[in-house]
């Protein structure tokens, strides 16, 4: 889709934060450095209820231009502190960002001219790791990303896209008035609540954002069984868009995205556990299967060496990356069914001082 050269639209930007006193003036640095007509720009951070120094470091901003709200509270999660500030956005469109992310200077630049096609609700932003070579986990991240980018720009271009990226993501605020506080995905309730009203939800490669991955496996299982549940819970709120209809987003996208997040994990599960049980029980007949499984490996190994340029590195963490998805999507599964509200914690090793 081409960006349309008409005039800019205003835009809230709004850095939401808990507990982020190390990394908060950096992220807000960051933010002033963005390239956007000065009166068409308004940036916010949203404190919510931190109990360190975020709030005060942040305030330090104020004579910046920069304006500066706090709940006041305990932390009551992210998108309880979205709809608080949303009231006070003055912007056509609301653009958010997380704390733990750089923008490029001309990401706005580069994404609010597709707002002038009447069609498009929302955009979300392509994620750059700063560091895909750093370990294993890493590399497993920058594996998982290229998946998903691939599969975000083609459902972009078929009609419209469902997994958002949080780091940086910007929409109509006459769209959305209130997201559900019971659903933690924010990313993704806005890009599917987008194409309920009628309108595009949009990927868009050109709009940069740069990230650290967790260079331990461990902060990596944190982060994904927190989004895989997240995600897992905001696609089946919304299942009764699959088959409603015959466009390609209620007929092809949706019911896609259903099999691979909710559907597809218990296959491979209920598959593992298959297996356990009959090598215990027919070791010949488990011989067999693991030799034409072992075909089928090849196959896929082969397949993604041409993907990665013969990369074996790249070959096997694509490999553990989806082993690790389909396993972080079935526990996220049994996550969400606590309906908890989702309080932002920071993680370590995703920032850099």
């Amino acid at each position: 889709m081409m960006k349309d050269a008409n005039p800019l639209p205003s835009v809230s930007l709004i850095i939401c934060a808990y507990n982020e006193e190390k990394s908060i003036e950096q992220k807000i640095e960051n933010t002033l450095k963005i390239k956007y007509p000065e009166e068409k720009l308004e940036v916010i951070v949203f404190d919510n209820g931190s109990n360190d120094a975020t709030l005060e470091t942040a305030k330090r901003f104020e004579n910046r231009g920069i304006r500066v709200y706090s709940l006041n509270s305990e932390n009551r999660g992210k998108v309880a502190g979205l709809n608080f500030v949303f009231k006070l956005a003055k912007g056509e469109i609301v653009a958010i960002t997380d704390v733990d992310c750089h923008l490029k200077d001309n990401v706005l630049l580069e994404s609010m001219p597709y707002f002038n096609d009447v069609k498009v609700g929302a955009v979300c932003g392509s994620q750059i790791l700063l560091n895909p070579e750093e370990s294993q986990s890493t590399q497993m991240e920058e594996s998982l990303q290229g998946f998903y980018k691939m599969m975000r720009k083609a459902e972009s271009n078929i009609d419209s896209t469902i997994v958002y990226n949080g780091e940086f993501l910007a929409f109509r605020k006459d769209l959305i008035g209130r997201l559900d506080e019971e659903v933690g995905a924010d990313d993704t309730q806005i890009a599917v609540r987008i194409r309920q009203s009628g309108h595009r939800a949009l990927f868009l490669n050109e709009a940069n954002f740069y990230e650290y991955a967790p260079k331990t496996l461990r902060t990596r299982w944190k982060q994904k069984v927190r989004r895989s549940s997240q995600l897992v819970q905001a696609i089946i709120k919304y299942r009764n868009l699959m088959f409603k209809s015959s466009e390609p987003y209620n007929s092809i996208i949706y019911p896609w995205n259903f099999f691979m997040h909710v559907v597809s994990p218990f296959f491979f599960v209920s598959l593992l556990a298959i297996g356990v049980i009959v090598a215990v029980t027919d070791p010949l007949f488990m011989g067999s299967v693991i030799l034409i499984s072992a075909l089928l490996l090849l196959v896929c190994v082969l397949v993604l060496q041409i993907i990665h340029k013969n990369n074996f590195k790249g070959v096997s963490s694509a490999l553990l990356m989806f082993i690790d998805a389909q396993i972080t999507l079935f526990i996220g599964f049994w996550v969400q069914l606590r309906k908890k509200p989702y309080k932002w914690e920071p993680l370590d090793n995703t920032r850099r001082y």
